[in-house]
Formats: structure tokens, sequence, C-alpha cells
């Protein structure tokens, strides 16, 4: 979820960009989903 700001640094980290940003209707929570590509 976007809150977790510590999960969303560990990805970037790791290479993941953010591809888009949603809304899990089951929680009302803001959600990025995330892009990861072998080098």
């Amino acid at each position: 979820y976007q809150k977790n700001a510590r999960a969303i640094s560990f990805y970037q980290r790791e290479g993941f960009i953010i591809q888009c940003e949603g809304l899990d209707e089951a929680t009302g929570e803001k959600e990025y989903t995330m892009l990861w590509k072998r080098k």
C-alpha cells in the first residue's frame, strides 16, 4: 500500500519502479502497482 513507505523504499532500492497507482476496493487503501525488469 502507498502508506507503507518502508516497503516502497525497499522495492525502489531493489530496482522496482511504480507503474501505476490504484485503490484496493476491499480495504479502501491506495496502492501501487510496481514493475521490475531483470537487467
